[in-house]
């Protein structure tokens, strides 16, 4: 996939069913700014999820791999169907130029000035600041200021609530697990969902 084609919001899914993560593309689908859905590799058969819902909503949504730390694992999740790679950690540049050759995104993680170099030294596509809740308002500008810009996503910490906040300061995307309400996961219910997605849609973009 091509950058202009990542969109500012991605929805971080660890840990769920298949049947809970195919109701919450139903609900995504339905909104005018969310497109990037992050599986992540700590998941229970993540590349068969991966798979799937990469077959059913691949035309309309982005489908991704996150906490992806080796090679083996990005070249399993690219198999499966990812069009992108995220990490909590630094993306080693075998990683980066795998998924750079079969135009996937890389997404990697890094939260020190030395970390970030590193990441856009190798390459990535986008700078994971993560954990952000553990950093200062100021941090991306004062990052930027001896590092040259670079594209930031928000990550760790980021819900409903402060989403807004971190596009405030700067950053280019967010990531966040928190999208939907409990209530909605644990009744796994799609009207829920759809309604939790609206909601989020209205606060951040007043739509």
């Amino acid at each position: 996939m091509e950058i202009k084609d990542f969109t500012k919001i991605t929805v971080i899914l660890r840990g769920y069913n298949y049947e809970t993560v195919r109701n919450i593309c139903l609900a995504v689908k339905e909104t005018k700014n969310i497109r990037n859905l992050e599986i992540t590799m700590n998941t229970p058969d993540v590349f068969e999820i991966i798979s799937k819902i990469s077959k059913e909503f691949g035309e309309c949504l982005n489908i991704g791999a996150g906490t992806v730390t080796s090679l083996e694992q990005a070249k399993k999740a690219i198999e499966s169907g990812a069009e992108f790679l995220l990490s909590p950690t630094v993306m080693g540049k075998d990683i980066v130029d795998y998924a750079r050759e079969r135009n996937v995104i890389t997404v990697s993680g890094a939260l020190t000035p030395s970390e970030v170099l590193t990441a856009c030294e190798n390459n990535s596509d986008i700078i994971k600041i993560f954990p952000v809740s553990n950093v200062c308002k100021s941090y991306f500008k004062d990052l930027k200021g001896p590092l040259g810009e670079f594209p930031i996503m928000a990550v760790g910490g980021v819900n409903r609530e402060n989403a807004k906040d971190y596009f405030d300061r700067g950053a280019q995307y967010i990531g966040l697990g928190g999208l939907f309400s409990k209530e909605s996961l644990k009744e796994n219910n799609l009207d829920k969902m759809k309604k939790d997605c609206k909601e989020f849609e209205k606060l951040i973009f007043n739509e």
